[in-house]
């Protein structure tokens, strides 16, 4: 079940409406009560139905503040329309509850799992499609914890080195929101029309009027070295760095 994953996001987003709404514990009791509370009166109607309104919250204020995603939104009005039914069919009389078949009990928790699966794969993919992050609310912050995160994020697949003043682990940090999303279109797409390589074994991601430089070697192309701003103030560094004996710069990651 992909919902289980979403509280991977929790440190990039850093959010508590979010950090409530993926906790797995949490998950597990709303659909706890969607499975066995529905149609076996317990006595505990209001409590859940406040659990479950506290739930919606949440959900609704994370979906609203991220942006107008088509597909959070599919998956959030598919939360929705489970969670609101629920709370609906827990008001009603107990001979009412009783009589909903445990074949649609399960379809009910079924669907609001769905809609968890369709969000968490709605944030992977615009953290992993950089043109999509300029249409969402999130952060430069956010952005560049993605960068670093392990578990979703650019961490699983790269290593930053952070020796020197131009390596890549202390630049990322120094860039706004614009530039981080270019610099991770570069990694991500990495355009053959972007690309350059050195006689010595150097590999440059930026090139011409590229707002970012990204260096590393032909041999380790997953070892980010170094990241330069393409600005008259970096240019010479930048040109200098080109010139190292790749054999000869160390790599230490972040």
């Amino acid at each position: 079940m992909k919902y289980k994953k979403l509280i991977n996001f929790n440190i990039i987003l850093n959010r508590e409406d979010f950090t409530f709404i993926s906790n797995k514990d949490t998950i597990k009791n709303i659909s706890q009560i969607v499975q066995h509370c529905i149609n076996f009166p317990d006595g505990e109607e209001q409590n859940h139905i406040k659990y479950i309104t506290y739930y919606l919250n949440n959900l609704t204020s994370f979906c609203s503040w991220i942006g107008d995603n088509p597909e959070i939104k599919k998956g959030y009005l598919i939360c929705q329309l489970e969670l609101e039914r629920t709370i609906g069919l827990l008001d009603e009389a107990p001979d009412k509850r009783e009589a909903i078949s445990r074949g649609n009990i399960r379809t009910f928790k079924n669907n609001f799992l769905d809609g968890l699966n369709l969000i968490y794969e709605s944030i992977k993919d615009i953290f992993n499609h950089p043109k999509d992050l300029n249409l969402t609310s999130i952060t430069r912050e956010q952005i560049l914890k993605f960068f670093f995160d392990k578990k979703e994020g650019l961490g699983s697949r790269f290593s930053y080195n952070k020796v020197g003043r131009f390596a890549i682990a202390n630049k990322l940090s120094d860039l706004n929101k614009e530039e981080l999303i270019f610099t991770e279109k570069l990694l991500v797409e990495r355009p053959e029309a972007q690309v350059r390589t050195s006689n010595i074994g150097w590999i440059t991601y930026g090139s011409g009027r590229s707002l970012i430089r990204i260096v590393t070697k032909r041999k380790e192309q997953n070892n980010l070295y170094f990241l330069f701003k393409n600005t008259d103030a970096e240019k010479d560094d930048y040109t200098r760095h080109l010139g190292l004996q790749p054999n000869n710069v160390e790599f230490k990651a972040a």
